[in-house]
């Protein structure tokens, strides 16, 4: 019963919403089937364990012979009613989307007055709240449609309203899909795909002969994505950093996770070209969306956060911050990651600090199958050998990790080729004569000019 669909989602309720739960199921408005009332009380009680397929079905039907059939049939319509409670629950959320409705219906009824009357309450919520985002435009434009449909049987629209009516369509086009051609661009960066973008390029033009960057889901995104695909990058990300900062209690935490990691990015791949100036912003980026809680959902930090935001913290020697992240955020990693990350960013810290006896005792203990955490273990191996001077263990870790990433290559991405990148320089770097200083001048050169390098930062000093 555990790989079942039904268990997957009960197993991650809340104490409070499995008592909604089950006085959603016992109501006779949703359920007459007391053998799935029966059903959810006995799977509450292996909330904290597995439920027995077997003693379950004892439980649900008392005295009758075990019937995988009978068992999933009520499997199945409890699925459905659960289904319709996280319905409701999200629906009940949703205030303004709840009052459209019941304008609606009073409208189907003929109680047009009384329609209005809920429009009038909806618009007003609205525009006190103080979120200005893309949802915000959408529910403005619903709303005014809605006081149109009310009112067209009995008054003819002025032009200013239907011409309301026609920019508020507008605003939440617009918005819409600057934020997603944010993300496609984004994504076709990381994944090499292209996108047919539509009326983008319209769009964009329509933003900045009309001057609508001053709506705040427009502006933020117009500038995010005009730093990440125009000429005027820089001009156009501190315009969009400026944006954020001001706009930032308009955007839902959910938004604002999604426009930090656009914005780091912008400055990682900056970083990656060469710009140390935007580590600087790439730190704070970290720094103040942590502190926020904007990298968590439900709780959880991502992996590849806690671990770049402690590969940042280090470029800048941000060592005492790289070390109070890395404890007080360690239980916010998914559990099987909590132990292996924690060693690996104390491992970074030690060898920063030049401890590399330490550094090496943490990495040996590291049990990982993560492929990128495993080709960062063996990397950070390799820097210790060569720093410590230790030719032979160098390059057998050089041949091995040459031939792990060949093995994971379907794992890796566009990452192998900047790590076989690393490789070949660091070994062309140990034939290299330290006395030669012509040749080491003419191998830094060749190291910032290889456009796909892992390690960029640390080869140049090598």
């Amino acid at each position: 019963m555990i790989n079942s669909k039904l268990w997957q989602i009960l197993s991650v309720l809340t104490r409070e919403e499995w008592s909604e739960l089950c006085d959603f199921v016992e109501s006779p408005h949703f359920n007459k089937r007391a053998e799935v009332v029966r059903l959810l009380h006995t799977l509450e009680q292996y909330r904290r364990g597995e439920p027995d397929k077997m003693a379950v079905f004892g439980q649900v039907f008392p005295g009758k012979a075990f019937s995988d059939h009978r068992l999933r049939q009520s499997m199945s319509f409890l699925l459905q009613l659960v289904y319709a409670y996280l319905e409701l629950q999200g629906f009940r959320a949703a205030e303004p989307d709840r009052l459209l409705v019941r304008s609606a219906a009073m409208r189907r009824r003929g109680l047009n007055d009384r329609s209005a009357e809920v429009l009038s309450v909806a618009a007003n919520q609205l525009n006190e709240g103080i979120s200005r985002n893309a949802d915000y435009h959408d529910l403005c434009y619903r709303i005014a449609l809605d006081s149109y449909k009310t009112r067209f049987e009995r008054i003819t629209p002025g032009a200013a309203e239907m011409q309301n009516l026609s920019d508020g369509l507008d605003h939440a086009y617009i918005s819409r899909k600057l934020w997603q051609a944010c993300f496609l661009w984004s994504h076709q960066q990381m994944s090499g795909t292209s996108y047919n973008h539509g009326l983008l390029s319209a769009v964009v033009a329509y933003v900045e002969q009309n001057s609508l960057a001053d709506i705040p889901a427009i502006g933020t995104y117009f500038y995010c994505y005009k730093a990440l695909t125009g000429t005027d990058s820089d001009n156009y990300f501190e315009k969009f950093i400026r944006k954020l900062q001001q706009e930032n209690s308009r955007f839902s935490d959910e938004e604002l996770r999604d426009l930090y990691l656009l914005a780091l990015n912008f400055c990682i791949r900056k970083v990656n070209g060469g710009s140390r100036t935007y580590l600087a912003f790439q730190f704070e980026l970290y720094r103040d969306g942590i502190s926020r809680g904007y990298f968590t959902t439900e709780g959880t930090l991502s992996r590849n956060t806690y671990l770049n935001a402690v590969t940042t913290a280090l470029a800048l020697q941000e060592y005492d911050w790289a070390i109070q992240f890395t404890d007080n955020c360690r239980g916010q990693l998914p559990a099987p990651y909590r132990k292996p990350l924690w060693q690996f960013n104390h491992a970074r810290l030690s060898f920063a600090r030049h401890d590399t006896g330490r550094a090496l005792e943490l990495l040996r203990d590291i049990e990982v199958r993560d492929t990128m955490l495993m080709t960062a273990i063996k990397t950070l191996q390799i820097k210790i050998f060569y720093e410590t001077s230790e030719t032979d263990l160098l390059e057998s870790h050089l041949q091995a990790l040459q031939t792990f990433i060949r093995r994971r290559k379907a794992d890796m991405g566009y990452h192998q080729t900047n790590y076989l990148n690393m490789i070949r320089l660091l070994r062309r770097r140990m034939e290299i004569p330290d006395s030669d200083r012509e040749a080491v001048r003419n191998w830094t050169i060749q190291v910032m000019e290889t456009p796909d390098v892992a390690e960029r930062d640390w080869l140049r000093e090598a």
